[in-house]
């Protein structure tokens, strides 16, 4: 996790700032170039969605979503 904030500080992406009320916590900040970059995060996002349930009926899109929240809870 550490090595992918580094890297985003790094593009400008974010920005990391101690925790004034906890010294040992970072607080990581979106900068505006993240913000400028939103749109076109949108508009890669849907196409992604729209390819990967593209011929999948509406129950296929629930056991899926099922699946993928389980496999989820399992990294937790």
């Amino acid at each position: 996790m550490s090595k992918g904030i580094k890297r985003l500080i790094q593009l400008g992406y974010v920005s990391k700032k101690v925790n004034p009320d906890d010294k040992r916590e970072f607080k990581i900040y979106v900068t505006e170039k993240a913000i400028a970059f939103a749109p076109e995060i949108e508009t890669i996002y849907k196409e992604v969605h729209d390819k990967l349930y593209l011929q999948l009926e509406e129950n296929q899109i629930d056991q899926l979503q099922s699946l993928l929240q389980t496999i989820y809870k399992n990294f937790e």
